[in-house]
């Protein structure tokens, strides 16, 4: 059961009410199981909240690490080197050649090829956009390496370090690798679309930053003034009793956009 449930960690249903389901069934299994408490999971149902604690005690009962759902795991990060997918730290050495190079050489190698992969990169009308995506891809490869490497040698019992370094290690491993896999979907969409996605948040912003600075004086005055009370209703709203992870994570957003945004006004009126 233990081998169904790490299977099952490693490759979350995106769908909150499947991850709920299938996660309260593996719960469910487990003998000496308290049942007050899956009473509680049950009533609370497909919340973010309720899903992770329902992951943190399958995790407890059946002794799975995050370490080890993230070692085992095996990802591919996307960057490619000739035709062949970067497989694992060890084949850096390897497919790049560079083994006590420097990073210089390494970096312009890997941009060298993401650009024989995707030509449109060397046009002269490419949008700026994909260049920022590609600088972002090769750092977000690198710092998912060095993650990566330094997790395989905690996992060995080569290097200790405590539960809450290990914790953070894990999920900036995680945050690097999946950053990694939004950036190459960019540039596949541009490839298959000819038009830009704009998903991951560097582009999001740039495209903030590009709407802001077409605004005249008096729109950006007007944006000014608007932005208090439109802050004031949402940080109020977001107090309220009864509030679902779901709005609540909604309301920040749009706080944390507006806020951005006003930032960026503010600059511009120099203010």
């Amino acid at each position: 059961m233990k081998n169904e449930v790490l299977n099952f960690l490693r490759n979350l249903p995106k769908n909150n009410n499947e991850k709920f389901n299938k996660a309260f069934e593996f719960l469910r299994a487990v003998k000496g199981t308290n049942f007050n408490q899956m009473r509680v999971y049950n009533m609370q149902g497909a919340s973010e909240s309720n899903i992770k604690n329902i992951i943190y005690d399958l995790k407890k009962h059946y002794g799975i690490s995050d370490a080890e759902v993230l070692s085992k795991k095996s990802p591919i990060p996307k960057v490619v080197y000739g035709d062949v997918e970067l497989k694992s730290v060890k084949n850096v050495d390897i497919l790049s050649g560079t083994e006590g190079g420097s990073t210089e050489d390494t970096d312009a190698e890997t941009k060298t090829n993401l650009h024989a992969q995707f030509p449109f990169l060397s046009a002269e009308n490419c949008p700026l956009e994909l260049h920022i995506v590609t600088g972002q891809l090769v750092a977000s490869w690198k710092r998912y390496n060095a993650f990566h490497a330094e997790l395989q040698l905690v996992t060995s019992g080569e290097k200790v370090i405590s539960p809450e370094d290990l914790h953070k290690l894990t999920a900036d491993c995680n945050a690097a690798f999946e950053l990694n896999d939004k950036l190459y979907k960019e540039l596949e969409h541009y490839r298959d679309n000819n038009a830009v996605l704009g998903e991951v948040e560097a582009l999001k912003e740039y495209a903030i930053k590009k709407e802001i600075d077409a605004m005249s004086t008096e729109d950006l005055v007007k944006y000014k003034s608007n932005s208090v009370p439109y802050l004031s209703k949402a940080k109020k709203a977001l107090i309220k009793d009864n509030l679902s992870d779901e709005k609540k994570q909604e309301i920040s957003e749009r706080i944390a956009d507006r806020e951005f945004r006003l930032n960026l006004v503010n600059q511009k009126l120099k203010m």
